[in-house]
């Protein structure tokens, strides 16, 4: 390890339970069981990285808000409006991150990815069902914007 925090049997406790069990690094496999490591890898960090950010996010929020500033802090409210898609991309990125991680291997030691095709599955059904759940999509997003516009010019509602 070049750098970083080691905590000594952490890795196998969570893998096995047990403080003792060694944890096989990634060069104890065949090459042909390897992950595409840097999608991986990149994947992992981003995760990560968006994470730690949304809390810091969090922590300056409930700072200004201690302060009583919040309202008038326009740059931090633009910040909020945009760390939404933050945790949607943080999300997707973990998602990808356990997805990748997992490859060649769709049951590990079982079944690999290139033998748990489909055969009466074809790619133009495939294709059909993503460009159907795209247009769903589309349309609730849409939804939201209109929405969204209908309430952000309807303003706060007055204070009693």
């Amino acid at each position: 390890m070049r750098g970083g925090v080691a905590i000594p049997g952490l890795l196998s406790l969570l893998t096995y339970h047990d403080l003792k069990t060694p944890v096989q690094g990634l060069d104890r496999f065949p090459r042909t069981d390897w992950p595409p490591v840097a999608a991986s890898y990149a994947c992992f960090r981003t995760m990560v990285g968006l994470g730690f950010f949304q809390l810091a996010l969090l922590a300056t929020v409930f700072w200004a808000r201690w302060r009583g500033v919040l309202e008038r802090t326009r740059w931090l409210l633009w910040t909020l409006v945009f760390s939404a898609l933050g945790a949607v991309v943080c999300n997707h990125a973990g998602w990808c991150a356990a997805e990748l991680g997992r490859q060649p291997w769709t049951v590990y030691g079982l079944l690999r990815t290139s033998d748990s095709l489909s055969k009466s599955v074809t790619a133009g059904q495939v294709m059909s069902s993503l460009v159907g759940f795209g247009l769903v999509y589309l349309f609730l997003f849409a939804v939201w914007i209109f929405v969204m516009a209908d309430k952000i010019k309807a303003g706060p509602d007055e204070p009693a």
